[in-house]
């Protein structure tokens, strides 16, 4: 075995974020929020926005409390293109460069295809992928001009596979992951990564609103039997955020407990 070109120090060190700023989408809460204190926990200053302002300025109150970290929160509405670009731009100019950009504001309506309201199904399309889009492409800019970034876009296992009930949701979700391979491929000359990452249920408060009928049916989709723990979200976020992925881009990562395997 040949001796590793690399230190143990440099090896650990490719994991760091300190000195990185992080803007973080649908961060009040759910995996937006676990992003946001896992990114803080290992040295990255965040920038936290959601629609809700008041849950926005108290969640990234308390990230900064527990890192140590500058943590600062920002009501931002995804679907809303101005907006976007506006808070972009004075992010940049009052905090600093981004050099992290995670995807995560989302929201479902689960209901049978059937019965599913075209307007419902906008709704969902237009926060889940449009709001991603948005983003995406205003901190996107940036980065090019750069030459450098990160972009993590949260989808879903169910953007890899199916489930009754998921019309929009699933729809969504599968095009941000192909979403996520078209600018990967369009950036990768300009030094930004993208990627996607593809969670099963985390135990959220989102999940704790399932029904015993459709937590059930979810478990048995999941070989290990359990949803994820929250804290089981941040390695592959600090993963896909560090210099530790700079050779990954244009993948979706699953985080399912093998339902994508079984």
């Amino acid at each position: 075995m040949s001796a590793c070109p690399a230190s143990a120090e440099q090896l650990r060190a490719t994991f760091d974020l300190a000195g990185r700023t992080a803007f973080v989408t649908g961060g009040a809460s759910g995996l937006g929020q676990l992003s946001a204190l896992g990114l803080a926990a290992f040295g990255a200053d965040v920038v936290l926005c959601d629609l809700d302002g008041n849950d926005t300025y108290r969640t990234a109150s308390q990230v900064a409390v527990e890192t140590g970290r500058r943590c600062v929160g920002w009501q931002l509405d995804v679907t809303d293109a101005g907006q976007v670009e506006d808070v972009v731009a004075r992010v940049e100019d009052e905090v600093g460069a981004i050099d992290i950009c995670v995807n995560s504001a989302g929201i479902n309506h689960r209901e049978l295809a059937a019965d599913l309201a075209v307007d419902d199904f906008r709704r969902v399309l237009d926060v889940n992928l449009v709001g991603t889009f948005q983003c995406a492409q205003a901190v996107g800019r940036r980065m090019v001009a750069r030459r450098s970034g990160k972009v993590i876009n949260l989808a879903s296992v169910l953007g890899l596979t199916g489930a009754t009930h998921q019309a929009a949701y699933a729809s969504s979700k599968g095009a941000v992951i192909q979403l996520t391979k078209v600018l990967a491929m369009e950036w990768v000359s300009h030094n930004v990564q993208v990627n996607a990452l593809a969670p099963a249920h985390v135990a959220t408060p989102l999940t704790d609103e399932l029904t015993p009928e459709l937590r059930q049916r979810a478990l048995e989709r999941i070989p290990q039997h359990r949803f994820a723990e929250s804290h089981e979200i941040v390695a592959p976020v600090v993963f896909l955020a560090s210099r530790a992925s700079d050779f990954v881009t244009g993948s979706t990562l699953p985080f399912d407990g093998g339902w994508t395997a079984a």
